[in-house]
């Protein structure tokens, strides 16, 4: 078992089956140039096509939104937008859905 202060290793996941509870996070660094799926309020982020992407360094996913798209299909939570580039993807929330979608996670740091 793993330190509560210390993230999951989780290079090489791409993908998680299902109603599975997302517990994998980015080993971040220093809160900037991360995109973070939290409870907090969307921003800097755009959701299209299946693909979520930042539009700028310090983006959040709220992770309720996040479980909506997983409701409709299958969803890439990426670090690189038009122009962006964040490095980690830090998972601070709890994300279900149980849907058959499946859930991808591209950070550039991965």
């Amino acid at each position: 078992m793993q330190s509560a202060n210390r993230p999951l290793d989780c290079a090489g996941v791409r993908m998680l089956a299902a109603a599975t509870l997302l517990l994998c996070a980015g080993a971040v660094q220093n809160a900037t140039a991360a995109v973070v799926v939290s409870s907090g309020s969307t921003q800097n982020m755009t959701c299209t096509g299946g693909v979520c992407a930042p539009t700028a360094p310090d983006a959040v996913l709220n992770a309720g939104d996040l479980e909506s798209l997983l409701g409709t299909g299958n969803v890439e939570v990426t670090t690189t937008g038009t122009g962006v580039q964040a490095k980690d993807i830090d998972v601070k929330a709890a994300v279900s859905w149980s849907s058959s979608s499946a859930l991808a996670l591209d950070a550039s740091l991965s």
